[in-house]
């Protein structure tokens, strides 16, 4: 299959007409995603185009509400379609620089997630803000399941640079501290207003240097800077050993805040 193929007003499986496609233009070996509507029930959905022939991760072998799967799964041209979900919240990205307890209580249902894929040996690989969706309640999913493994398998980069751990840019297996550096880039992007190194982010800079001080507004408590920089640090070693204590640490942040928050 090749994205010239694909088309608005294009029927997918005799079922699913797709609209328009959605996020940025797809990179040479990437999957596109289109909106799509569903003739038979009405609703919108998205079609995921896989370029690679296979079954995609086993996905019975996880579930968490907040992990979007998929609810159908189509073979297209050599290869697949993914059905999902509509969400029609958007990215989380689109609530960057709101104030951070509202950011970490979004956020709360994909820590969890990560925490149930962990335990059960996945890594999900590509932690960011386009790969979490909000519903029409503003509650959190993480979807694009594309660069999961298993942890200690071989897995490729991500595509984007800013949450992609050192030991992933060097080639390591897959691991559940590379999710936990993503997340804490993700925290950042969000708090701040923009991601770590940006907008000159550098393979160097990410193995080396660390990022700025987290700033946001309200300024946010030094707990939640500490947990951050310890998930973006350099060796997997200093950070969070989980994504259970990530969460454990988030909410302790929230308690702190409480007094504040009920002040008038």
């Amino acid at each position: 299959m090749t994205v010239a193929t694909l088309a608005a007003g294009q029927l997918i499986a005799a079922r699913y007409e797709l609209a328009r496609p959605l996020g940025a233009p797809v990179l040479q070996g990437a999957a596109p995603a289109w909106l799509a509507r569903d003739r038979t029930t009405g609703q919108d959905v998205v079609l995921k185009f896989d370029m690679r022939p296979g079954d995609g991760w086993p996905q019975h072998d996880v579930r968490h509400p907040a992990l979007l799967a998929p609810i159908d799964r189509l073979p297209h041209d050599g290869g697949a379609a993914d059905v999902y979900p509509w969400l029609p919240g958007g990215e989380i990205g689109r609530l960057r620089g709101r104030a951070w307890p509202l950011l970490v209580r979004r956020l709360a249902p994909v820590v969890d997630a990560l925490g149930t894929l962990h335990e059960a040996g996945w890594v999900h690989g590509d932690v960011k803000s386009a790969n979490v969706l909000l519903d029409a309640d503003g509650i959190a999913h993480i979807a694009d399941f594309g660069s999961a493994r298993r942890i200690g398998e071989t897995a490729p980069a991500p595509s984007s640079p800013y949450s992609t751990s050192p030991e992933r840019l060097d080639g390591a297996p897959a691991d559940a501290a590379d999710d936990i550096y993503a997340l804490g880039a993700l925290l950042y992007e969000l708090v701040s207003g923009h991601p770590p190194f940006y907008p000159d982010v550098t393979p160097q800079r990410v193995r080396e240097e660390p990022p700025a001080p987290l700033m946001g507004r309200p300024e946010p408590p030094p707990a939640l800077r500490e947990l951050v920089a310890r998930c973006l640090a350099k060796r997997p070693a200093d950070r969070p050993s989980s994504m259970r204590l990530v969460r454990e640490e988030l909410e302790r942040c929230l308690e702190l805040d409480e007094p504040r928050e009920a002040t008038p």
